[in-house]
């Protein structure tokens, strides 16, 4: 098995970012939201974006994305098509990239949506906080 780091070149609500990231911090704080363990941060939704070729080599093979975190309900798309929805914002997951367009651009979203607030005794962050 091949592992190599999908960390660099994404994109999250227009903005270049490089993993791990937490989209949450960049939010202005409000005194009436979040509450004291979330720093007064509010919630939101955050959409990363990254843009990939699969190369010709790996046709024919089951090519898989790690994500060690995303907080939380990580909807995860290949060209537009949801291939997995993740409930929980603390536990890693696996995806498998069905549908990929061997030798051209591929595009996976992940939608990291932490919206409902405060959903966390302390300060979560949200987004794809650990490595890929």
């Amino acid at each position: 098995m091949k592992k190599i780091c999908f960390n660099q070149d994404w994109v999250c609500n227009g903005r270049a970012v490089t993993l791990p990231h937490d989209a949450q911090i960049t939010e202005k704080r409000r005194a009436n939201t979040g509450g004291s363990g979330h720093g007064y941060f509010p919630g939101g939704i955050y959409t990363y974006e990254k843009y990939f070729t699969a190369p010709a080599e790996w046709e024919g093979k089951r090519i898989f994305v790690e994500f060690e975190g995303v907080y939380k309900n990580a909807s995860v798309s290949l060209n537009g098509k949801e291939i997995l929805f993740h409930p929980y914002g603390y536990t890693g997951f696996f995806v498998e990239l069905e549908g990929l367009k061997y030798g051209d651009q591929n595009t996976i979203t992940v939608v990291a949506d932490n919206s409902k607030m405060p959903n966390s005794r302390w300060y979560s962050g949200a987004g794809i906080y650990r490595p890929v």
